[in-house]
């Protein structure tokens, strides 16, 4: 896939206006300006105006979309995990609130 015209969010600072070239689930290249064509039967999606950032990190997180963690359903952690996943979070450490030992068991 091919993502281009976007501001493109780099260790070393932004692309603008940058592109990003993935192969399966990862990031193969990035690049400033114009990419160039697109390769044979290459998707090609063009974000003109908006960001391109690396996925973030939750170190701390009780929940989310009106889930938590402290649930005894497992239904409500996926679902929280989900909310996370579609605003852009790509990995997070759950966090119960305080409670006694048993009932967080």
């Amino acid at each position: 896939m091919l993502i281009s015209g976007a501001t493109v969010f780099v260790t070393t600072g932004t692309l603008s206006p940058g592109w990003v070239r993935t192969h399966g689930d990862l990031v193969a290249d990035v690049g400033i300006g114009d990419p160039g064509c697109a390769r044979p039967g290459e998707e090609t999606i063009v974000l003109q105006g908006h960001l391109v950032t690396p996925g973030l990190v939750d170190i701390h997180c009780h929940g989310g979309g009106g889930t938590s963690f402290d649930s005894r359903d497992p239904q409500e952690a996926l679902s929280a995990a989900a909310f996370h996943r579609r605003h852009g979070t790509t990995r997070l450490w759950a966090s119960p609130v305080s409670a006694p030992a048993d009932d967080l068991a």
